[in-house]
């Protein structure tokens, strides 16, 4: 994980890649097993979108907007229904709506040390 500040706007690079259909982050400094990492939910389904069908994308995410960011909302924390985690809506991305629930389970946590309400994300580098 990288950390940068751009014109006053910290962001940080984060890389997910697809093995077998499945989306997982890398985090090196995570300690659990590597399915806590698996991105499920939607959150997939948007990494299918950013990396444009790709198995790899590098991406910048922030709790600050910037320029050429996707959306991503609070909508609800997900402990009434399948335990740590918190719903979002994919919002809009290359400036066409796309409303996706997009589900961040307790790995969020780890990374921003809440859940946060709102995030963005842009695509860097894709494969």
């Amino acid at each position: 994980m990288a950390f940068f500040t751009y014109k006053k706007i910290t962001m940080d690079k984060y890389r997910f890649y697809k093995e077998v259909n499945n989306w997982y982050v890398d985090l090196p400094s995570w300690e659990g097993s590597k399915s806590d990492l698996l991105m499920i939910g939607g959150a997939d389904t948007m990494l299918d979108i950013l990396s444009d069908n790709g198995t790899q994308v590098l991406t910048l995410i922030s709790r600050t907007n910037f320029e050429g960011a996707s959306e991503l909302n609070f909508v609800k924390s997900a402990i009434e229904d399948i335990g740590e985690g918190s719903y979002y809506n994919f919002e809009k991305h290359n400036g066409e709506t796309i409303n996706l629930s997009v589900f961040l389970c307790d790995v969020t946590l780890f990374v921003f040390g809440e859940f946060p309400k709102q995030l963005f994300i842009q695509a860097i580098e894709r494969e």
